[in-house]
């Protein structure tokens, strides 16, 4: 194995991540960083076209660790926080593209304290964000089995504060905004799982409406709203109050789209402002 050039002082955090059949992505946004870290983890839940042997080749601290997918993120995400050994956790999917100069970002954010995790917006302007890096402290791991949460142990384990990477950090994730339809259809299964188990968590219901949207199931998604609403219940997070409001948010854009639609399916034609709302909700492209 080679070890690759250091991208100087290297910060005392675990790169993980958790992947499937990723090779040309883990060539073009992994290798660049390998040296930045001291410690490489990838969690492979099941690839066939040679990530596990690439990503051994990358360097001495670039490890593999072959995992059976069980439909559970969360599960899949814990094992790298199992065998990670650094004091802090930067995650990242293999479709990431991170300028390896922000490294030292991530270095100066982890030296702030373990008081402090580190979040991101993909978008501008949006209110969710994904917890980037972290403390690894006894206690921390992932739960629900799709879109994972961090939160809820990060806090039970002390941390009190969480704050945005100071620019000009920035990650490049070209797919972001776009969920292909497989992945939907994978989505509402495992967030139908996630609703059975623990009901009480009202961001499942947000998640899984929006996904029934992007399949032009906005019945679907309009009815499971109204069911999410109706419950007096705390979500896992606290933040029940937010899912509230962003439920009575996603139900007004996906009776929109039903509308729209609606009218596009009747042979109708839409107007410049309805076609620009449906530019904007990324519906036309």
């Amino acid at each position: 194995m080679s070890e690759k050039k250091s991208l100087g002082d290297n910060p005392d955090i675990s790169l993980c991540m958790i992947v499937k059949d990723e090779l040309d992505n883990l060539k073009k946004n992994l290798s660049p960083l390998v040296g930045g870290f001291p410690e490489v983890i990838v969690i492979d839940t099941g690839s066939t076209d040679g990530t596990g042997p690439y990503v051994d080749s990358l360097a001495d601290h670039a490890r593999v660790i072959d995992f059976t997918w069980a439909d559970d993120f969360s599960a899949a995400r814990n094992q790298y926080l199992k065998a990670a050994t650094c004091k802090w956790i930067y995650w990242m999917d293999a479709d990431e593209q991170l300028d390896p100069s922000y490294v030292a970002i991530l270095k100066k954010c982890s030296k702030k304290g373990k008081k402090n995790a580190w979040a991101y917006r993909y978008q501008p302007g949006m209110t969710t964000f994904q917890i980037k890096l972290f403390p690894r402290m006894p206690g921390v791991k992932y739960v629900m089995r799709c879109h994972e949460q961090i939160y809820p142990s990060l806090t039970k384990a002390g941390v009190k504060k969480i704050r945005f990477f100071p620019e000009p950090f920035k990650i490049d994730n070209p797919s972001y905004t776009e969920t292909p339809q497989e992945s939907s259809m994978r989505n509402i299964k495992l967030l139908k799982l996630d609703i059975q188990e623990q009901p009480e968590y009202l961001m499942s219901y947000v998640h899984l409406a929006y996904d029934y949207c992007n399949l032009g199931r906005y019945n679907d998604g309009i009815a499971i709203l109204d069911s999410m609403l109706s419950k007096k219940s705390v979500a896992l997070s606290g933040q029940d109050k937010e899912a509230r409001s962003l439920a009575m948010a996603a139900k007004q854009m996906i009776s929109l789209q039903k509308k729209l639609h609606t009218k596009m399916d009747e042979g109708k034609s839409l107007t410049r402002e309805e076609l620009e709302e449906l530019i904007r909700l990324g519906r036309i492209r």
